[in-house]
């Protein structure tokens, strides 16, 4: 059983490691990004469209031109909840006694990881995890590009841990 609890030097190394795994390849040429694109140039011909039919003035436009202002301010609420919602997870998350900085608690065995927090636990089996990268004071354990593990070397005695991390997660 490895206990610690991370520190602003663990979040920023992990910062660090997550911005060299999105590459620009990632992130504007995925295909997501495509279909975003996509999405918005279909959303645009949609909106000229109506404004085109618009030109007929006739009584079912109008209604048609209500709906079009409903959408626009409810998507413009459901945007704003989700701005607002982001911001204060992170910040729950990023307190000093958040997720991310409460105590920690990890145990590393033959067939992956059992994490525990004061919010609950989980286990990962090796396999789930994609990419190891480490420095001089810590492990990064990767499920996706964007999230991940920081585990301190500092937690880790010597009792083969660290290499059973590097035998069992790809590089």
């Amino acid at each position: 059983m490895h206990d610690f609890t991370l520190n602003r030097e663990d979040l920023a190394a992990l910062l660090n490691q997550l911005n060299a795994n999105v590459t620009p390849k990632d992130s504007v040429l995925s295909g997501a990004f495509a279909l975003r694109v996509a999405l918005w140039a279909a959303i645009g011909y949609s909106l000229y469209s109506y404004f085109k039919a618009y030109d007929l003035s006739t009584i079912a436009n109008r209604y048609l031109s209500d709906a079009a202002i409903g959408a626009v301010i409810a998507f413009l609420l459901a945007a704003t909840t989700y701005v607002l919602n982001a911001k204060r997870i992170s910040s729950r998350l990023l307190a000093d006694d958040g997720w991310f900085f409460a105590p920690q608690t990890m145990r590393f065995h033959e067939d992956g990881i059992d994490h525990e927090t004061k919010l609950g636990q989980a286990q990962f089996r090796w396999r789930a995890f994609i990419k190891l990268a480490e420095d001089k004071d810590r492990f990064f354990l990767f499920i996706e590009p964007s999230q991940g593990f920081v585990v301190p070397k500092r937690a880790l005695q010597d009792d083969g841990v660290q290499e059973l991390i590097r035998a069992k997660v790809p590089r």
